[in-house]
């Protein structure tokens, strides 16, 4: 029978959610390239480098949004299951101590 341990899997949940503030810290870092931003000032053919760069911004901040959300889940799972696990340790606790009560 499989062991589980409630309170591990609240501090592996707590780390995730840390991961995840931490990947959209990253995906702050990942500008467009623009005003300030553009390396390429009034260069010939800038705009496709902006262009392109763009579009890789944008799916840079894509994958980011789709590691976070897959994060939020599996923090939210985390803690759920723990919260259970709580609840029936509980329940079974208080089951076998009315059990030896009665004996």
């Amino acid at each position: 029978m499989p062991v589980y341990d409630s309170e591990s899997m609240g501090i592996a949940a707590r780390r995730v959610a840390k991961l995840r503030d931490e990947f959209d810290k990253s995906k702050g870092k990942v500008m467009p390239v623009e005003g300030e931003h553009n390396p390429f000032g009034s260069m010939g053919g800038s705009e496709d480098v902006k262009g392109a760069l763009g579009g890789f911004q944008t799916g840079v901040h894509s994958e980011f949004e789709a590691g976070g959300k897959l994060m939020t889940s599996l923090s939210d799972a985390l803690l759920r299951a723990a919260g259970l696990i709580a609840e029936n340790d509980q329940a079974s606790g208080e089951a076998i101590a009315r059990q030896q009560r009665q004996a």
